[in-house]
């Protein structure tokens, strides 16, 4: 009876293990790329939701002045208030487009 191993099983055997490491190694990555992943579409939801607040607060506020002007209230100082809320909001919108990437079509 013959209790030697050959070497092709060993050869064999330390590639499986190399294998086993190395997959190991990648399901950590994959991990942490998942974690970074679920962080950064945090990020985005929080970003989406301020920048969506801010647009309403600049339009909201907007609407009040136009109303106000609209009413017979013709202060310079409103009127230029109002164009700067507008400008503000034209200055958003454009950075909004301006970082956001194109859809594939």
């Amino acid at each position: 009876m013959h209790n030697e191993i050959p070497q092709w099983a060993i050869d064999l055997h330390e590639k499986i293990d190399h294998l086993h490491r190395h997959f190991d190694r990648i399901e950590q990555k994959v991990s942490r790329l998942m974690t970074v992943t679920d962080d950064l579409k945090a990020a985005v939801a929080r970003n989406t939701s301020t920048t969506k607040s801010a647009i309403d607060a600049i339009v909201g506020i907007k609407k009040q002045l136009d109303d106000i002007i609209a009413n017979g209230n013709n202060d310079p100082a409103l009127a230029e208030l109002a164009a700067s809320l507008t400008a503000d909001d034209d200055a958003l919108a454009k950075a909004i487009t301006d970082n956001t990437p194109a859809a594939n079509t």
